[in-house]
């Protein structure tokens, strides 16, 4: 307790130099501030010495500071943490004590309310003299080269990693990637789903290397479009593991199977009257009652009826 003097000095304005507060016991509050009833103006102060504002603490309990340092370098095992606990929820936000010394962490944390610790949802990765790297639900102990990680929960195989919300009306394009030096688009994702502007790079390694796949909803009857051990660009039925066709750098056709044409036919070029030139060596053509084939580079004909 403070002695008579110093608690008559309340009612006004007292000045305590170098004041301690012990506790009498483990169970007893040191200090405590009260505030009167209607209480309107600030519960405590922080001053500069020319009587300068610089933290303050309102009749609510609310706390107005220009800044805040959390330091707690105790030991390797500790550093700082905020914990925002409400009836609704518990949060935790600050330097994940689980990574490697020096390269401490930032996290932001569900407080698991029926399993010891926390879940992080949003992470930044220190990553030493390289730059910060965020996740959001995982982050890599050695991330790959990434600004941005998203990974569902690995308990809830259902979770889906990343949706974009296309609003009613909306003519922006959800997604674009930007071109750094004019900050126009180049290439984009329109509200339609339309893709704009993209390229399609195969994966390297030996040949055939896969562009693009193609298969129904469930995952079946998978086709896919690849480039060839000779360059050409190659569509494959790949759940038979038989390709059907090429398209040669020539951007001649090259059939992989024998054609189908029981259902509807062919059409062949009808030369008329004339006698066919050019072309290649096994080329059809149909003439007025005949059939003309290029045989070696010669125009040879039978006669139909």
């Amino acid at each position: 307790m403070l002695a008579a003097e110093t608690q008559k000095a309340q009612a006004t304005t007292s000045v305590l130099d170098d004041y301690v507060f012990n506790a009498s016991g483990p169970a007893t509050v040191p200090v405590t501030i009260r505030g009167a009833t209607g209480q309107y103006a600030d519960l405590t102060q922080w001053q500069s010495a020319d009587g300068t504002n610089l933290t303050r603490v309102l009749n609510d309990g609310s706390v107005i500071t220009p800044h805040a340092k959390l330091v707690d370098t105790r030991s390797t095992a500790a550093a700082p943490e905020l914990h925002f606990v409400g009836s609704n929820g518990k949060w935790a936000v600050g330097i994940d004590v689980a990574a490697t010394v020096p390269a401490r962490d930032f996290f932001i944390a569900k407080i698991n309310e029926t399993k010891p610790g926390v879940t992080d949802v949003f992470y930044l990765h220190h990553n030493g003299d390289a730059a910060t790297v965020c996740g959001i639900g995982w982050v890599s102990k050695t991330p790959p080269n990434y600004r941005l990680h998203v990974s569902p929960e690995d308990s809830q195989p259902d979770m889906g990693g990343l949706a974009i919300r296309v609003p009613s009306g909306s003519s922006g394009n959800p997604l674009a990637f930007i071109n750094s030096a004019t900050g126009e688009p180049k290439s984009w994702i329109d509200t339609s789903g339309n893709l704009s502007n993209f390229g399609i790079r195969a994966v390297p390694g030996t040949a055939p290397n896969m562009a693009l796949r193609f298969s129904r909803s469930d995952g079946s009857n998978v086709f896919g479009i690849r480039y060839a051990d000779n360059g050409s660009l190659e569509f494959a039925y790949l759940t038979g593991g038989v390709a059907s066709f090429r398209i040669r750098g020539s951007g001649r056709f090259e059939a992989r199977q024998t054609a189908d044409f029981a259902a509807f036919g062919a059409q062949l070029p009808h030369v008329g009257a004339r006698t066919p030139s050019g072309g290649y060596s096994g080329e059809v053509r149909v003439g007025n009652d005949k059939l003309w084939v290029n045989d070696q580079g010669v125009w040879k004909s039978a006669a139909v009826s």
